[in-house]
Parts: structure tokens; sequence; C-alpha cells
């Protein structure tokens, strides 16, 4: 996520001088690669670059032609096959094709370019779905491709030709703002004439961590150093510090009976670790009942059916779908044992959930990227 307001700040920086500059996007691969659809690096007239578009083996070549396009202000849509025998014999990134789009920008763009929008939404961290009409089977072209830009609130700019591809474009693009971790993909227009590439920007995912204790600690830092936006909630203000807390973005200072004020979304993934039954019953409840797709609580099963029972007494009950979400005991079997330990489990735990995986040892896999046939799997998967 850092890569993205990274590129476009060097975007705004090469606008603000009315300086050139192209961008390159990953939009397909086949096989195996460094990098997925969406993946983007902005070139200056320079030649300078930021973000990667590979592990390193093709941001050269990539330069290269970005500063052709630059030239010629013709956008290019390229091909790169990595033979697995050239890729490990230099000792570069993964075998596969990558397909790339290299599009020269404007100095300054103008209001009603939906690539604006997109730059906007990656700057306010919203969510939001650039999409590009492409035809088919053609590498370079004179005229500018159409695009439309749809926000999270279903608003959208610009327009792709027709109002048939219009209408099909954002239903498609209002389900992948919604998906948990959605993935920037192809799809063919239904009429058969058209490619459309939904290029999404989600914000970073929210880790939200009931509890301030020293465990908490390095699961906050680590959240951190993987782009999750932290937020850390407990009434002590002696615990709940920047000191102890420095890259969490929110520090709540809330007692268990004013949990209802806590926002808690499609995209928050929560661990409890209060180690209090009072808060750890009042989080729990808070958080079944939300739409947060993973509810981790810290602790063995006996203590977790202690504050189960306890709620069932007040009446509170849960359905199904909401006790689907509860992961008790936390985290990935890797026998864990300290602190920093525990956090990993934890991390890679949320990291599998939201990726639709089961975790486990890649080697006992077939496919490295294939979902579990339990997760939740879109109509555009």
């Amino acid at each position: 996520m850092q890569e993205q307001i990274e590129i476009v700040e060097a975007i705004d920086r090469a606008n603000g001088t009315k300086s050139k500059g192209a961008l390159a996007t990953v939009i397909g691969v086949i096989g195996s690669a460094y990098r997925h659809p969406g993946a983007k690096m902005f070139i200056d007239e320079q030649g300078n670059s930021t973000g990667m578009i590979s592990g390193g083996c093709l941001e050269s070549d990539v330069a290269h032609v970005a500063l052709q396009v630059m030239e010629t202000s013709l956008a290019v849509r390229k091909q790169y096959v990595m033979e697995e025998d050239l890729v490990w014999g230099l000792g570069l990134g993964c075998p596969g094709t990558v397909e790339l789009y290299i599009e020269p920008l404007p100095s300054s763009f103008q209001e009603h370019d939906p690539r604006l929008h997109w730059m906007r939404t990656v700057q306010e961290e919203t969510s939001g779905v650039l999409c590009t009409l492409f035809p088919s089977s053609v590498e370079k072209w004179d005229d500018e491709p159409a695009r439309l830009f749809i926000s999270e609130t279903g608003s959208f700019i610009g327009d792709l030709g027709k109002s048939a591809w219009n209408e099909e474009v954002l239903a498609w693009a209002h389900e992948l703002i919604n998906l948990p971790h959605a993935k920037s993909m192809w799809r063919d227009l239904s009429d058969g004439t058209h490619q459309v590439f939904f290029d999404v920007y989600q914000p970073p995912p929210e880790l939200m961590i009931f509890g301030a204790g020293h465990d908490a600690i390095p699961l906050a830092e680590m959240g951190a150093s993987l782009g999750l936006s932290i937020t850390v909630i407990d009434p002590r203000p002696a615990y709940n510090t920047t000191d102890r807390f420095p890259r969490a973005r929110q520090r709540l200072l809330v007692r268990p009976h004013e949990n209802e004020q806590i926002p808690i979304r499609n995209r928050t993934y929560v661990v409890i670790m209060n180690h209090h039954l009072e808060r750890d019953q009042e989080s729990l409840k808070l958080a079944l009942r939300s739409q947060a797709p993973y509810v981790g609580l810290l602790g063995p099963r006996k203590r977790c059916e202690r504050i189960m029972n306890s709620l069932k007494e007040q009446g509170i009950r849960f359905t199904d779908g909401e006790l689907a979400r509860l992961f008790n005991p936390i985290g990935m079997n890797l026998g864990a044992e300290t602190p920093e330990e525990i956090a990993v489990s934890i991390v890679a735990e949320i990291l599998a959930v939201q990726r639709g995986h089961e975790g486990g040892f890649l080697r006992d896999l077939s496919s490295i990227h294939r979902r579990s046939q339990t997760s939740s799997v879109s109509l555009l998967s």
C-alpha cells in the first residue's frame, strides 16, 4: 500500500514541475511472477523510477520503453516471457509471462480524468476502481483508451463509450470494492468486443487490538511493518501510550461499556488480548456482531467457552456465520512461545484469512496460489 502512495507522490512531483512521465502497470500474469496485476512503476523523463513491477529483472528495460513512450506519446502493451532457465540463471524473480501496459502521463491532469480520481483515492485512503477499456490483440494505438473510475460510495466519472458497457462494468466494480481482499483483474465484456482491466485500490486493512499489554507490542509492530493500519484499544492510559505503540494510527482509551462507539468495518481484523475477563467478554460481543472478517481471541478453549457461556446466560447468542469468524485458540500452529513468536503466528493467520488460504506448508500443495475450498470466493474470482 505504501508503494502506491509513493508512486502517486512521484506523479504529483512531476506534475508540479510540468515534467513528462510514464506509468507501467502489470495487467496480466501467466504462471509465476514476483508481482501481481495492479503493481506499478512510475518513470520520470530523467529515467528515475518509483515502484517495482518485478523482482528487479524487468525494471531497466521497462524504464527504457517508458522513455520511448514519453517521446512518442503512444502507450504500449508489452509482454515479457521469463523462461525458467534464464530467470534462475540470473538469480532473478520467478518464471512466467508478465504483461505490462506502459502509458504516457500528462504533465497535468484535467479534473474529469478518471486517473486523477484514482490518485486521490490513494491519497485519501479510500477504496476505488479504475477501469480501462482495451481492444483485443493490439499492442499500440493512437487513441487514449476509454476509462471509468468508481469510488467506494458508488459515484463514478468517465465513460467507456456505451451505456451498456458502463452499466456492466459498474456492477463488477461495485462487487470488487466490497470484497475484503480485492485483486486487480481482467474481464471480457459480455458482447465480446473488448476487455476491461479493473485496477483496484483498497486502503490498508485495519488491525484492531483490544488490550495494550506487553504481548500486544510486537503484534502492533509486526502488523504495521506489513502495512496494516493499527488501532489499539485499552482504557489504561499508562499502557496505551505512544511510547509503547509508536506506529499505531489510533490509540483509544475506551472502557468496556463504551465499546459500542468503536467502528469495526468489513476490512477490520480484530485481536482480543485484554487479559481481563470482563473486557474480553465485552470486546468479543462487539466484534462478533460487527462486519469484521476475523475475530481472534487469545487464550485456551476453556476460557473462550467460559466467556461464551457467560454471554449466553445474558441472553446473547450468535449466528453460525458470526461464530465462523471466531478464531480461538488464536494464531497458526507454529509452536510459538514468546510474545514475538505469537505475534508471527497471529499475523500469519490474519493474512491467510484475508487472502482466503488455509495456511500450512507450501510443499504439501499442488498450487501455492490456490485459495481454500471453504473460503468465500467472488463471482469475479
